[in-house]
């Protein structure tokens, strides 16, 4: 687990999206800050990273919900080539 900046984060934030099921999942860059926005087909809410877990090749995201409580994203990369 380390905390998010240019070294510790392998995923691509500059605008990426997919999708899974009913989910769209978007990482993107704001202000130097790593963001991630998540869309349902009911609700779409932002989240800023707060921390990396994991190393190569797969790397989770953790983000503070809005009672305060670290969680993981249902979303992780996967850094290997296509």
């Amino acid at each position: 687990m380390q905390v998010v900046n240019e070294q510790t984060v392998l995923g691509n934030f500059n605008g990426n999206s997919t999708s899974h099921y009913s989910q769209k999942a978007t990482f993107y860059k704001k202000a130097n800050e790593f963001w991630f926005q998540l869309e349902t087909d009911k609700a779409s809410k932002h989240y800023k990273i707060q921390y990396t877990f994991g190393h190569y090749p797969l790397q989770q995201y953790l983000v503070a919900t809005e009672n305060g409580r670290m969680q993981v994203l249902p979303f992780s990369w996967d850094s290997r080539p296509k």
